[in-house]
């Protein structure tokens, strides 16, 4: 048998055994429900309070390894019934009144009303008003020298915006004080308005000759290297070196011993010249990615200018007439070798301009939109499907009856359907060719039939 609580009866039981008592039974009453001993009304059992109170002590005041005298000692601990919750006090010293602490707290509450409470409340208000008005009767602000009225004991100033105006008329201060009064560690002279309060050196100079003076051991030593240096470069100076790879001039005296170049020009064209290909490729890819960007930029910076100066496109026709005057020869001689070494180019720059002289809307249209179009299409024509080396750029709305210069608008196709199509719409073009087809047809049964009955042995029977 354990040791549980009966809630009916507030009992602890004792584990059974020959030399254990019977169970343990509930605290002694009278029979007007008054502990002997002690007056007061019969404590409220059905609070849990009260019932926890008295079984914990209980509990904890018996021990199942000893025997039952040892539990009836333990028992005899308790002092009474709490004056306040009217339960067993136990646990608690000899005389105490209470069965807990907060029992304490809530008998001193009972005792102290409300009324009370609130005479109190307004009698320590009323010192702290009476203290705070004389102690704020000779207190002034200490920035601006106003009244101190509502401010706590510890306060210097009457507002924030007061304590900031002082500090910083303070710091100020401080600082014209410290900045007449610092002069240079070395040369005594004035420090500039603009170094910070940390410094004590007018300039580096003063700095480095007041390190030289503080340090001859290192300065002797550093003028030993640097005379040593000096010494190897001019027995450098004496080989016989070889001349500079890039403009063949002798390498100068002041060049160290391990130079190859004799300026850092010659040395920049070197690298140029070694990585020549990788630089041009590397342009060329930049100006790729970035060839939407340069051309609205261009098309920016050419509507501001013309905006900001009208006549300015007068100006520059003008010039470039009187160019082409004077250096024709060499214009022309340009061009061509241009034309020839970029005929791509040149045909989608002419294809440009003849959309333009029709008056048709341009959109951009590069080369390399052209190349994946033909990629696309695997370099065959969008009609008829046959392989051609030389495919044209064919606009399926023509630009005489509206189309546009753009990619939407442009397909590969092969010479000969290109020329027959000419500037007419594509269900146009194809019931032109079935009807000139038709026509073929029939002159060919025609002519056959004629040459059948003027001379039948001519004409080949069909298989």
């Amino acid at each position: 048998m354990t040791s549980t609580p009966d809630i009916n009866g507030a009992l602890v039981r004792c584990a059974g055994g020959p030399d254990r008592g019977p169970a343990l039974p509930t605290l002694p009453r009278s029979p007007g429900g008054i502990r002997p001993g002690r007056d007061g009304p019969e404590p409220d059992w059905s609070r849990k309070s009260t019932f926890l109170n008295s079984t914990r002590s209980l509990m904890l005041s018996w021990r199942p390894d000893l025997p039952w005298a040892a539990c009836r000692s333990n028992l005899g601990s308790m002092e009474g019934l709490c004056e306040f919750c009217h339960g067993p006090i136990v646990g608690r010293q000899a005389g105490a009144r209470y069965c807990s602490q907060r029992c304490v707290r809530s008998a001193w509450r009972a005792r102290n009303t409300e009324a009370d409470a609130a005479g109190r409340r307004a009698a320590n208000k009323k010192r702290s008003d009476e203290r705070a008005a004389v102690r704020d009767a000779g207190r002034k602000c200490e920035g601006c020298g106003g009244s101190m009225a509502g401010r706590v004991a510890t306060a210097l100033f009457c507002s924030s915006s007061c304590r900031h105006k002082y500090r910083y008329r303070q710091r100020a201060e401080i600082a014209a004080k410290l900045q007449a009064e610092r002069l240079c560690v070395y040369c005594l002279g004035p420090l500039p308005e603009h170094l910070n309060l940390s410094a004590i050196y007018c300039s580096d100079p003063c700095r480095r000759k007041k390190w030289e003076a503080d340090n001859p051991e290192k300065v002797a030593r550093s003028k030993a290297n640097h005379e040593a240096r000096l010494r190897e470069r001019a027995a450098a100076r004496r080989l016989d070196r070889p001349p500079c790879p890039v403009c063949g001039t002798q390498l100068p005296a002041t060049r160290g011993p391990k130079a190859i170049y004799c300026s850092n020009s010659c040395n920049q064209k070197a690298h140029y010249l070694r990585h020549h290909a990788w630089h041009l490729l590397r342009m060329k890819k930049y100006r790729e990615g970035r060839e939407p960007y340069f051309a609205r930029k261009a098309r920016e910076n050419t509507a501001k200018r013309h905006a900001a100066d009208p006549g300015y496109v007068l100006v520059l026709r003008a010039r470039a007439r009187v160019d082409y005057s004077t250096h024709r020869e060499r214009r022309l001689k340009v061009n061509r070798r241009y034309a020839r070494a970029h005929v791509p180019l040149r045909n989608m720059h002419s294809g440009k301009r003849r959309a333009l002289q029709k008056g048709a809307e341009t959109f951009l249209f590069t080369l390399k939109d052209w190349e994946r179009l033909k990629v696309r299409y695997r370099n065959c024509c969008s009609y008829c499907g046959k392989f051609s080396a030389r495919l044209h750029k064919e606009h399926v709305i023509p630009l005489e009856r509206g189309g546009r210069h753009s990619l939407g608008n442009i397909l590969p196709a092969c010479p000969t359907c290109n020329y027959s199509k000419q500037d007419s719409y594509v269900m146009e073009w194809r019931m032109r060719r079935i009807r000139i087809r038709r026509e073929l047809e029939l002159r060919a049964a025609r002519k056959k039939k004629r040459l059948s009955a003027h001379a039948p042995g001519l004409v080949a029977a069909p298989k």
